[in-house]
């Protein structure tokens, strides 16, 4: 399935005096137009209105006001934002447009900000709104604020928009613009969002940057786990569940998927979700997948791996591996629930996880279904390939920020190979991503920016787009740290490509520290101490602490790592000591980190509670931190103290975590 270039036409677009083929909208700071909604506005319309009212405002000072359709005489040029009965009268049209795609365009005396949109508004079984959909009336006001006030979001928060200064505001009467988006969602963690984990993409800065949902979905696997819970059915139903070793086990809430109640059960689940609202809901076993050793299990395919055999990276990509032997005990349930699924809501599509014993398709399936898409945790070329024709669309579960895995709080991707990826991912027709961008922001901003604007348009150059957001967010100093930022980028494929960043590819026996002294050289520490100094030297204000702050982590846990391994080679009591200051020179940063007060995060630290969590993890394995809202945890870490206290998470491989020197007793003589 392929999909075209994002569709982006501009014309006649100024600012200053205005003459007889331009409109005016703001004069000298005074309001020269009126925004107009529909009579029976959404929620999405009037919160788009208010944008728009908002950053006029901040940019030229003006309030312009905003009026329905036939409750007040509008003055001066209309703004007719969203679906309104002028839009229709003046022939707007934009349902064929993909997405949350949009139009911009003056006719006459009135500037149409119109999109595609949600029209079925729903509560999730929570009683949240849920705001997964398409908003095109919001997309349009913000690329109108984007184009013509030169708005950009760059960061989260409130201090992460650049708004410019206008007098006055005008825009050609023959201006026109029709945007629609490369990619249909950006699920997962929603870089430009307040708070922990998943949510919705609900600010500005999400969705003129796409980091959004666009289409009414439930995405990122893993849901067979909340559609047959243990606590639910283990207790009267232990046939559910996995047989392991001769006794069924909820553990890991592993299902024996040959039994037709749990396809029952399944299959209403995925309805009832229909049903709520949602247009595409994702199917999906378990995280850790362990197999039901049941007969009728077993007799559905011949996959066999297990922890005390062969090496799981091995199995996953050997040819006498699980590509000859999938999990069709699950793929073929997935064809069974499509194919109810078809009768039952024709108009619904299934999302089928590819992930762990499903990363290559089924041997038995060779079509799910035209109402099925597939989402594709592996994105290499030989995994793409084999399941091309097997669905109707495919999207991705993407690892390039999670800071559990090897990179951790540190770059996990470039601008220039997120450009290169996103490009082959569009032209492969992916049409979404579930991704984890959520913190770190002094040494990824730039990555997180090329990202959210490249998947609007692919074509974007990288280059150019981070020199757009060094100058924005910098000023003055965007030239040093563009510096900064190409000497931190630079070479980080030579030592480990994009996909061995991932726990599948990564070089065994590579840890957390031999990372940092590969990468963070002496001569390289040196380089980037420079550059961040000389920026500083201009302006130390605003972003360029929080790049400070990021940066002297790196640093810190580089020299620690560095230290300890000579203490090992050459033990002496200098080198002890030695050890021991690097070891308090890095708490001190982690004990600032985690006692920062919450107007200074909301403000300046974005994802602090993920690199809060990160800091303390001691160790422990993802369920009892990272899925653990740092305010939760706050009070009993800040009371146990950083003495002897573990970095990341987990301790094995795949994970991010140091332990020595860190767990280090000083107190006592050194061994």
């Amino acid at each position: 399935m392929r999909f075209a270039a994002p569709v982006l036409v501009l014309l006649g677009l100024s600012f200053g005096c205005a003459a007889q083929d331009q409109v005016e909208l703001v004069r000298n700071g005074q309001a020269r137009a009126t925004i107009v909604v529909p009579t029976d506005t959404s929620r999405w319309t009037t919160q788009a209105a208010t944008w728009l009212q908002q950053y006029v405002e901040q940019s030229t000072g003006a309030n312009l006001p905003i009026v329905r359709e036939g409750d007040a005489q509008a003055t001066g040029t209309i703004i007719s934002v969203g679906h309104t009965k002028l839009a229709r009268q003046a022939g707007i049209e934009v349902d064929h447009l993909k997405w949350d795609g949009c139009r911009l365009e003056v006719r006459g005396d009135t500037l149409f900000l119109i999109g595609r949109d949600q029209t079925k508004f729903f509560k999730r079984q929570t009683g949240a709104w849920n705001n997964n959909g398409a908003h095109g009336t919001a997309r349009a006001v913000l690329k109108f604020l984007e184009e013509v006030c030169s708005i950009r979001w760059f960061l989260p928060g409130p201090q992460g928009a650049h708004v410019p200064r206008h007098r006055d505001l005008v825009v050609d009467r023959d201006y026109a613009l029709t945007f629609e988006p490369a990619f249909g969602f950006s699920d997962g963690r929603f870089a430009y969002e307040p708070g922990f984990l998943p949510g919705d993409a609900t600010t500005p800065a999400s969705l003129a940057n796409n980091f959004r949902v666009a289409i009414a979905a439930n995405t990122g696997g893993h849901t067979f786990t909340w559609l047959v819970p243990g606590e639910k059915y283990f207790a009267e139903h232990p046939e559910y569940f996995a047989l392991l070793g001769g006794e069924r086990t909820a553990a890991g809430n592993h299902l024996c998927t040959s039994n037709k109640d749990v396809q029952r059960i399944i299959l209403q689940g995925v309805q009832e979700k229909f049903d709520l609202g949602y247009d595409i809901v994702s199917l999906g076993q378990a995280d850790g997948y362990t197999r039901c050793e049941c007969e009728p299990c077993e007799a559905m395919d011949s996959y066999r791996w297990s922890p005390a055999g062969r090496a799981w990276n091995d199995y996953l990509y050997d040819d006498q591996g699980l590509k000859d032997t999938p999990a069709d005990r699950l793929f073929l349930v997935y064809k069974w629930l499509a194919d109810e699924l078809a009768k039952s809501h024709p108009d619904k599509k299934v999302l089928i996880m590819s992930y762990g014993p499903t990363t290559w398709p089924s041997k038995v399936v060779d079509y799910f279904g035209d109402n099925t898409m597939v989402e594709l945790s592996i994105q290499e070329p030989p995994v793409v390939d084999a399941w091309q024709g097997k669905t109707t669309g495919i999207t991705g579960y993407v690892y390039w920020y999670d800071t559990q895995l090897p990179m951790g709080l540190d770059v996990h991707a470039t601008p220039r190979e997120v450009s290169d990826k996103l490009r082959w991912l569009h032209a492969q027709g992916f049409i979404g991503m579930y991704h984890f961008p959520e913190t770190a922001w002094g040494l990824n901003g730039p990555v997180f920016w090329v990202m959210g604007r490249m998947m609007g348009d692919p074509t974007l150059d990288y280059q150019t787009l981070v020199k757009e957001y060094c100058d924005g967010v910098f000023g003055k100093a965007g030239g040093a740290m563009r510096a900064f930022y190409d000497a931190l980028y630079k070479d980080r494929g030579k030592l480990l490509t994009l996909d061995q960043r991932r726990p599948s590819r990564h070089p065994k026996g590579m840890t957390t520290g031999d990372i940092y002294l590969s990468h963070y050289t002496a001569e390289r520490l040196a380089a980037l101490e420079t550059h961040l100094a000389a920026a500083e030297a201009i302006s130390a204000d605003g972003w360029l602490g929080r790049v400070r702050e990021e940066f002297e982590y790196t640093k810190r846990i580089t020299l620690m790592v560095r230290d300890y391994r000579a203490y090992k080679k050459e033990p002496s009591d200098r080198a002890w000591q030695l050890v021991k200051q690097r070891v308090d020179h890095f708490n001190q940063l982690r004990w600032k980190i985690i006692n920062y007060d919450d107007d200074y995060v909301a403000n300046w630290f974005p994802g602090q509670p993920i690199y809060a969590n990160h800091l303390t993890g001691g160790l422990l394995h993802e369920s009892k931190v990272y899925y653990t809202p740092w305010k939760t945890r706050k009070a009993a870490v800040l009371k146990r103290g950083l003495k002897g206290l573990g970095l990341g998470y987990g301790g094995s491989f795949g994970y991010n975590y140091i332990r020595e020197p860190l767990t280090l007793d000083f107190d006592k003589p050194r061994p």
